[in-house]
C-alpha cells in the first residue's frame, strides 16, 4: 500500500512536466510566427508565400484606348469563408482599399468619408492586407477581423495587394469606373486637401453632380 501511494506524487510531477513542455511549446510557436511575420516585411528578397491555388489577380495594364489603368481582377474570402470576386463591368463605380494593420485606421477615414457624402452610389470594398501571416495564423486572425471589424476581404498571399502597387504602412486607396478602369489612386493618409480633391474628382466626372450630395 505504501509503495503505491509513493508513486502518485511521481506521476503528478510528471504530468506537471509535460504541462509545461506543452506551455512552452505553444509559446515557442507563437514566438516563431511573429518573427516569420517580421522578417517578411523587412526582407524584400524573402521567398513567395503565396498560398496554393490562389486566384493570380492579372497586373495593372494601361487601356489600349483611352490610357487609362484596366483594373486587375481578383477573387478573395472574407473572414467567414465567403468568396468575392471583383469583376467588371459592375452597377456603380467602385471605392477599392488595401490596408495592412498599421494602415488600418488610416483606410477608415477616406472610406468613412466617401460613405457619408455618397452612399450607395459607390460600392466600397475593402482589403486586409495579410502577406507574410503564417497558415497556422489563419484562423485566429480570422476571429480577430470577425469579433472587430466590418466585412473585409483577405488576402493572405498578397496577390490582389501587390497586383494594386499597394505599399505597407499607408492606406492604399482607388477609384474604380464601373467598367473596370482605375480613374483615381492615393496611397497616403486622407487630409481635408486630399478629400476635398476626390470630391470635386467624383462630382464633375465619374459621379454627376445631381447625384452627389454637398
Amino acid at each position: 500500500m505504501n509503495e503505491g501511494a509513493s508513486k502518485t506524487p511521481v506521476a503528478g510531477q510528471a504530468r506537471k512536466r509535460r504541462g509545461r513542455f506543452m506551455v512552452a511549446t505553444i509559446a515557442g510557436i507563437a514566438f516563431t510566427a511573429v518573427i516569420v511575420i517580421v522578417a517578411l516585411r523587412e526582407d524584400p528578397s524573402a521567398e513567395d508565400q503565396s498560398v496554393p491555388g490562389a486566384l493570380q489577380a492579372e497586373p495593372i495594364q494601361m487601356g489600349a484606348q483611352n490610357e487609362q489603368k484596366k483594373a486587375p481582377r481578383f477573387a478573395l474570402s472574407d473572414s467567414y469563408d465567403k468568396e468575392f470576386m471583383l469583376s467588371f463591368p459592375r452597377e456603380t463605380p467602385v471605392f477599392l482599399s488595401f490596408a495592412d494593420r498599421e494602415a488600418g485606421d488610416g483606410v477608415n477615414v477616406w472610406r468613412d468619408s466617401l460613405k457619408e457624402r455618397y452612399g450607395d452610389k459607390l460600392e466600397f470594398q475593402a482589403v486586409a492586407w495579410l502577406e507574410g501571416l503564417p497558415s497556422l495564423m489563419h484562423g485566429p486572425v480570422k476571429k480577430i477581423i470577425r469579433d472587430s471589424y466590418d466585412w473585409v476581404l483577405l488576402d493572405f498571399s498578397g496577390t490582389a495587394s501587390n497586383s494594386y502597387g499597394a505599399k505597407p504602412s499607408v492606406p492604399n486607396v482607388f477609384i474604380i469606373s464601373a467598367d473596370g478602369f482605375v480613374l483615381w489612386e492615393h496611397r497616403g493618409a486622407a487630409t481635408p486637401e486630399g478629400l476635398q480633391a476626390l470630391y470635386d474628382f467624383l462630382d464633375e466626372g465619374v459621379l454627376s453632380t445631381s447625384e452627389s450630395t454637398s
